[in-house]
């Protein structure tokens, strides 16, 4: 595609095919550059709003995120601590307790807040989350006897472990039927609950002897904490995540 102009820019004199000078008064012929691409100006840049679309983020299916438990496996268990951890976790049975009384107290506040606002204040959700981590990792030493590393006062750092994400939004018609809808998973636990004792039982046997807990009802004894657990966060209306039948 032949881009020379037609006249001399000089002197405006008209211009021979394929020339390079003006045959009038010796002037270049340049062509005129490419066109190149209209940019943006600096300033001239979108600004995000928010509301483009994006695609969908992974999640769980459901309102909100499911809530996980995990507790290492153990290797070796000591033989003689089975008989004692019931009576060295005494001292967070005490304060638990208090905290017991506490969270009957957050729930009352919070069933109001979800109501209104139709969020669990996050002070309050927190203080849940921390309560449901320390009696859970008190069960697992001193009642289920998963690990032997003795329980911390408080939400820190332990083998036994309980993740849930705070929901930004919760519904305000479920926190009436949630105690209904649970019914059947409280059937359910209550046989998986005496199968478990018997499990705990088997495995204070296997303990003394072998100083191992079986694999298998280590996971047994770990999914129906999960389950129950799950159970309990539904309930305390800490997510709408309806807890799954399962065990895993």
């Amino acid at each position: 595609m032949n881009n020379q102009p037609s006249n001399c820019s000089s002197c405006g004199a008209p211009l021979r095919p394929g020339a390079q000078f003006c045959e009038e008064c010796g002037t270049p012929v340049s062509a005129p550059a490419a066109s190149l691409p209209a940019t943006r100006p600096e300033w001239d840049v979108p600004v995000l709003t928010g509301f483009e679309s994006a695609p969908p983020a992974m999640s769980y299916p459901g309102a909100d995120p499911l809530l996980q438990f995990e507790v290492d496996y153990p290797e070796r268990l000591s033989r003689w601590k089975i008989f004692v951890k019931w009576l060295l976790v005494i001292p967070h049975f005490v304060i638990l307790y208090i905290f017991a009384l506490a969270m009957s107290v957050v729930l009352f506040i919070a069933f109001f807040a979800i109501l209104i606002t139709g969020r669990f204040p996050r002070g309050l959700w927190d203080f849940s989350l921390l309560y449901t981590r320390w009696s859970t990792n008190v069960s697992v030493y001193g009642m289920l006897l998963l690990r032997d590393e003795y329980p911390p006062f408080g939400d820190a750092a332990y083998p036994a472990r309980i993740t849930l994400d705070y929901p930004e939004h919760l519904s305000r018609w479920k926190i009436f039927v949630k105690w209904l809808l649970v019914i059947p998973h409280i059937i359910v636990l209550m046989f998986l609950s005496i199968a478990m004792y018997v499990a705990v039982f088997i495995a204070f046997v296997a303990i003394l002897i072998t100083g191992k807990y079986p694999r298998g009802l280590f996971d047994f004894v770990v999914g129906t904490t999960r389950w129950s657990l799950r159970m309990s966060a539904y309930v305390s209306l800490m997510t709408d995540r309806y807890p799954p039948f399962s065990l895993d």
